[in-house]
């Protein structure tokens, strides 16, 4: 279950994830998920940073790490 928990400004948001997405290997699969729509239906050079973490700040400092895409890009 993916829950959007708050939003903090224009361009950033926290989900929750619970019960099976909460592992970590969900968790990365629905960040791609999410990085190949937004690719799709926006276009590729619209870049977001994913951050996956236990709360808020390490989640924030994941995200920061690689920016300006915060994972690695989904395979096409």
């Amino acid at each position: 279950m993916a829950e959007l928990e708050s939003v903090r400004s224009i361009d950033e948001f926290q989900i929750y994830l619970g019960n099976s997405h909460s592992r970590l290997s969900k968790a990365v699969d629905l960040s791609m998920k999410i990085k190949g729509l937004i690719g799709k239906e926006v276009g590729e050079e619209i870049r977001l940073s994913i951050g996956i973490g236990p709360n808020p700040l390490l989640a924030k400092i994941a995200g920061k790490i690689q920016k300006p895409n915060g994972m690695p890009e989904s395979k096409k």
